[in-house]
């Protein structure tokens, strides 16, 4: 575990760094250790997006030791989340539920739909209409 984790070094310099804030009263600049939210998005961790926070969540390793249980939960219960480093890795879902969403990944936007219409060369003419201009003392 320690190899994977040697690149890591830097990271414990951005934990240590301060940060820079500034008051809205005054221009007076103070160092700020920063908050575990700063941290995450200094080293790049995006927020996990609602859908996927409420999967259950399975470490690669535990996901591997307990296949048949996450494929089995998949089946019956909901889709299931795994992990690699904290970070999302793979959702594990049904062939039924895959089979239920594929469909809307295929159908073509509807820019592609009218790109593709016989109608797409035909060329309107737009006669604008001039609306009378009133007359205004100034």
């Amino acid at each position: 575990m320690s190899q994977g984790l040697a690149g890591f070094g830097a990271i414990s310099h951005i934990a240590a760094m301060p940060t820079a804030r500034y008051s809205l009263t005054s221009l007076i600049r103070t160092e700020v250790p920063m908050t575990a939210g700063e941290m995450k998005v200094a080293q790049g961790e995006r927020r996990r997006p609602a859908v996927l926070a409420r999967l259950k969540s399975w470490k690669l390793e535990d996901a591997k030791a307990r296949f048949s249980e996450v494929v089995r939960l998949a089946r019956e219960q909901a889709p299931q989340r795994v992990t690699v480093y904290g970070e999302d890795a793979v959702v594990v879902l049904s062939a039924a539920e895959y089979a239920r969403l594929a469909p809307a990944i295929e159908q073509p936007s509807l820019h592609a739909l009218l790109s593709n219409s016989p109608l797409k060369d035909l060329d309107f003419k737009h006669a604008g209409v001039r609306a009378p201009v009133r007359e205004v003392d100034l």
